[in-house]
């Protein structure tokens, strides 16, 4: 007997043909959770007639109880019905498979507002898959079928495809939708530039595709949609002095700054220097994602901290091993070149701790983990006053 592996949303079984389906899809009658937690509102067919009352047929050689089963599964999963999109899955007839790990799969899926129009676009027979399930299955047919569907979310209504397969067999219709053929949600895509002096940063967006704006979050930000870039070009400015000392994030999305979809595209640290000006000694911990703020206060629980010194000043800069990986402490200039003989020796037991005491000169603009370097990296500001 031959076996496919088929993917069902994110899960994968190991599949074979084994018998003919005992349920249709006569039981069977969608979108990611949105990002504030709200599932899809009532989907609507207008396959046959859009809002507009005109139709919308497509010719083709699939058969209208196919296309309907297609039309079906994408309702069932954009109205947040899993065990109805379940159900249209062909488990028994598939080793391995199961209605709860489709359900599983699906609730995995983005899911809109609301979905207001599904069309049939067209669908070809899939010989190759046809060919390695097993014929003692009484398979007459298996199609690849594809719906435009008009999807809604937060920021406005627009169409995508979404592929669903298509399997007959001893009469009846079973459909599933792999996880790469539903495509209701945009990836947010963009780019930033991010500069600053280490107490501000400018951030500017200089490109972004369909429906993504980019947004600032962390430190004492309420409301990301505050620092929001909407058109290639905008740039804002992010101040410690009104945000607070801190890590952030410049976020790409389409649905908003708290969406499980928004792409991390920069971090960045600032730090008010109102809060430096009794501070003389600098605790971190190392660890191989980052250094971790210890004190003073503005760096405690940050990972990565600005440091603000004051030019002329002598300070103590003490870390310790926080994960028993080999660490090594070194300040560099804007080149990235060792200033002076600050660098530490290795130093790789758990709770090992090391220091640097240095006298800050504007030579100083960062301190890295030479084993680490490309996740254990931070600014240093030198200020003539801790005034702002």
């Amino acid at each position: 007997m031959n076996r496919r592996r088929v993917l069902f949303g994110t899960v994968v079984v190991a599949s074979s043909i084994a018998g003919c389906l005992d349920e249709g899809s006569d039981d069977a009658p969608g979108s990611e959770t949105s990002p504030d937690g709200d599932t899809g509102g009532q989907a609507t067919s207008e396959s046959e007639g859009g809002e507009g009352g005109e139709t919308n047929e497509v010719e083709s050689d699939v058969p209208e109880p196919a296309r309907d089963a297609g039309e079906g599964i994408i309702e069932a999963v954009a109205n947040d019905d899993l065990e109805t999109a379940a159900s249209y899955g062909p488990v028994e007839v598939v080793e391995d498979a199961d209605r709860e790990g489709l359900r599983s799969a699906y609730d995995r899926f983005n899911r809109p507002e609301a979905v207001h129009a599904i069309a049939f676009s067209s669908g070809e027979t899939e010989e190759s898959l046809a060919e390695e399930l097993d014929a003692e299955a009484a398979i007459s047919a298996v199609y690849r079928l594809e719906y435009d569907v008009e999807f809604q979310t937060q920021q406005g209504r627009y169409e995508r495809p979404v592929e669903v397969y298509a399997i007959e067999v001893d009469g009846e219709w079973s459909t599933w939708i792999e996880r790469d053929g539903w495509r209701l949600h945009t990836r947010p895509d963009a780019t930033v530039d991010v500069s600053g002096d280490g107490t501000t940063a400018e951030v500017e967006l200089t490109d972004a595709s369909e429906r993504t704006a980019a947004f600032v979050r962390g430190g004492d930000i309420a409301d990301p949609s505050d620092y929001r870039l909407d058109e290639p070009g905008d740039a804002l400015e992010v101040a410690a002095s009104e945000v607070g000392s801190g890590s952030f994030e410049v976020v790409a999305s389409i649905e908003g700054p708290n969406s499980e979809t928004a792409v991390v595209l920069e971090t960045f640290s600032i730090a008010d220097p109102s809060g430096w000006s009794d501070v003389r000694e600098i605790v971190l911990e190392g660890e191989i994602t980052g250094w971790i703020g210890v004190e003073p206060a503005p760096v405690e629980g940050v990972e990565n901290p600005t440091l603000v010194l004051r030019e002329g000043m002598e300070y103590t800069i003490t870390v310790e091993n926080r994960d028993g990986n080999i660490h090594v402490l070194e300040l560099q200039d804007e080149a990235g070149e060792r200033v002076g003989t600050y660098r530490t020796d290795e130093f790789e037991d758990a709770g090992e701790r090391r220091e640097i005491t240095v006298t800050a000169t504007d030579e100083l603009a960062r301190y890295v983990c030479l084993p680490h370097e490309t996740m254990q990296h931070g600014e240093i500001v030198v200020v003539d006053s801790f005034d702002g």
